[in-house]
């Protein structure tokens, strides 16, 4: 489990957190545009036209075969092929959901869905969701340390422990209150190797240590 070890000031309103994985090609989402910029990682600028997604692009992850792009309003995953940079389809999400962030475990899409308080399971090979896990309120996005997925809760200010083999949540951390009297409202959040780092409204960001 993880205990909170300290918080760092950042930026104004920090979200996401990138997976530290170093590719020669990094997919940047446009919010506003519904459309996904391929950038270049070696010399930092835009390979190519936009690739169209969904309404309201939120998050971005890649399984090793292909990129998955959240699309907040739409309800839905939008699938690209990397080698060609076009969309090859699509997942459709039941329930009404808002998809944030995601992670992938080395076989299963994990994504935050904050519409419905839950973490989505979803089988990038069959492309549909399994089944789905009750977090906390308003969960914004997640992340995978090689044992278990961890969601950001922005509204109780807390970060939920799942078990991937149970699919079932198996603890909570509360984040500390900044100062001030500011609570964290955490959104993005990071694995990096050995420690979990989690991004804040509050504009810090908190280290949480393996307990």
């Amino acid at each position: 489990m993880l205990v909170p070890s300290n918080t760092t000031p950042a930026g104004s309103l920090p979200t996401g957190m990138g997976e530290p994985t170093i590719v020669r090609v990094v997919a940047s989402i446009t919010m506003t545009l519904s459309d996904v910029v391929v950038i270049d990682a070696t010399t930092r600028t835009i390979v190519g036209s936009p690739i169209p997604v969904g309404n309201d692009p939120a998050g971005v992850v890649f399984d090793g075969t292909n990129i998955y792009v959240s699309n907040f309003s739409s309800g839905t995953l939008t699938v690209i092929d990397p080698t060609t940079e076009t969309s090859t389809g699509g997942i459709v999400l039941p329930g009404s959901p808002r998809p944030w962030g995601m992670v992938f475990d080395g076989r299963y899409l994990y994504v935050a869905d904050d519409a419905n308080d839950r973490v989505s399971v979803v089988d990038p090979v069959a492309g549909s969701e399994l089944t789905t896990i009750t977090v906390g309120t308003n969960p914004l996005d997640v992340t995978y340390d090689g044992t278990f997925v961890y969601a950001t809760n922005s509204v109780d200010d807390s970060v939920s422990v799942i078990d991937p083999s149970t699919r079932s949540v198996v603890g909570t951390v509360d984040l500390p209150t900044a100062t001030g009297g500011v609570t964290d409202g955490p959104e993005g959040i990071l694995f990096d190797g050995t420690n979990i780092w989690v991004a804040g409204v509050d504009d810090t960001v908190t280290k949480l240590l393996p307990r």
